[in-house]
């Protein structure tokens, strides 16, 4: 992680597995346009959307919490190394998300995302308790959309003859 951001602290961290390699996994969930697809309070996204984002790329998103609160959210791409991390960070907010891939000799990556708050972050810690609900659920909800995007690919390629 960038080092301004060591003040901030983790509210919820979650991980999953995939049977593929992390680069695959990397292009897809750096893809902001499926998080509508796939976290409960995502519910639209402009900006950098139609390709894996990258440093200083800016994502809009607009989320509904749990509690009916609203959100607009400006992330930044503040860093980045592929296939291996991703942290954006909405400034106003006080707000970051951090990916984290890592890839076993056999092809298979665990990713981990966390949300990070800055020590001044106007996020209550009732709303902080909402997101991280809503972050465990929807990296469930992450699993099952990469993993149906990785098999729709992989199985929609034609064989290759020696």
């Amino acid at each position: 992680m960038s080092t301004e951001y060591n003040d901030w602290t983790a509210g919820d961290s979650n991980t999953v597995t995939f049977k593929a390699p992390a680069r695959f996994v990397f292009d897809l969930v750096t893809q902001a346009r499926f998080w509508p697809e796939w976290h409960v309070a995502s519910h639209g996204v402009g900006g950098v959307t139609e390709r894996p984002y990258r440093v200083d790329d800016v994502i809009y998103e607009y989320g509904i919490l749990e509690d009916g609160s609203e959100q607009h959210l400006y992330w930044r791409v503040v860093h980045q190394e592929y296939a291996k991390s991703s942290l954006l960070i909405d400034d106003r907010l006080g707000a970051g998300l951090q990916y984290q891939l890592t890839e076993d000799g056999d092809g298979t990556t665990s990713f981990t995302r966390r949300t990070l708050y800055s020590p001044d972050s106007p996020f209550t810690p009732a709303q902080r308790a909402i997101v991280a609900e809503a972050s465990a659920e929807s990296v469930q909800g992450l699993h099952r959309h990469i993993t149906a995007l990785l098999e729709k690919e992989h199985t929609s390629l034609p064989a290759v003859s020696s």
